[in-house]
C-alpha cells in the first residue's frame, strides 16, 4: 500500500489532480495520521471515526481541506503491469487497551472508492508511473464504494506501527471491534 496526498487545482472550471510532495513516506504517515486523529478524545476499547476531511485538516494543521485535498492509496504500488487508486473517504477505528490504559492494537477499516485503474501497461516504469499520476481527473463521486481491514501495532515508544515491518496487513476482527464495524456497512 502506498499513501498518496493530491491537491485539486481548478483549470478553467474544470478540476484536476495532482500529486503533493507530502507522499514521501506515505504508509508511515497514514499511521501518524490516524494516531494524531485518535489522540483527540483517546477511545479506549471502543470504537471512532475519522473522515478524509479531518484527516486533510490534521495533516496540513487546518491549513487545508477536503475541498483542496484529496487521500488516495496506490493499492499495488510495485506492479509494473497496472495502476490502481482507491480514494479513501471515512475511516473507522477500534483502539484495544491493555490492563494499564494502554493502546496496543488498532485494526481499521477504510471507506473508499474507486478512482483510477489502468491495467494495459507490459513494464510500467518508475517515471512513466509517476508520469502517469502527474495530472488526473476529478474523480466520479459515483465510484463503486468498497471498505478494507487493516491494522496498526502500537510500539513500545507509543508509535502506531503497521503490523509487520514497513507492510499493511489484514485484520481478524472479534468480539466488540467486529460489532462497532458491522454497523458500518
Amino acid at each position: 500500500m502506498s499513501f498518496l496526498i493530491y491537491r485539486t487545482v481548478d483549470n478553467q472550471g474544470v478540476v484536476r489532480l495532482r500529486p503533493t510532495t507530502d507522499e514521501t513516506d506515505g504508509s508511515y504517515k497514514l499511521a501518524q495520521l490516524l494516531q494524531r486523529a485518535w489522540e483527540k478524545d483517546r477511545p479506549l476499547n471502543s470504537g471512532w471515526e475519522v473522515s478524509a476531511d479531518q484527516l486533510i485538516r490534521i495533516h496540513s494543521d487546518g491549513r487545508e481541506s477536503y475541498q483542496t485535498r484529496r487521500l488516495l492509496n496506490d493499492f499495488h504500488p510495485s506492479s509494473r503491469t497496472r495502476i490502481g487508486l482507491i480514494e479513501f473517504l471515512h475511516v473507522y477505528a477500534f483502539t484495544w487497551a491493555d490492563k494499564n490504559d494502554n493502546p496496543t492494537w488498532v485494526p481499521f477499516m477504510v471507506k473508499g472508492r474507486d478512482t483510477f485503474y489502468k491495467d494495459d501497461y507490459e513494464n510500467l516504469s518508475e517515471s512513466d508511473k509517476r508520469e502517469e499520476l502527474a495530472d488526473l481527473p476529478e474523480f466520479d463521486p459515483n465510484g463503486g464504494e468498497f471498505v478494507e481491514f487493516l491494522y496498526l501495532n502500537v510500539n513500545t515508544n507509543r508509535n502506531w506501527v503497521w503490523g509487520r515491518t514497513g507492510m499493511a496487513n489484514a485484520a481478524f476482527l472479534y468480539g466488540e471491534a467486529r460489532n462497532f464495524f458491522q454497523k458500518h456497512f
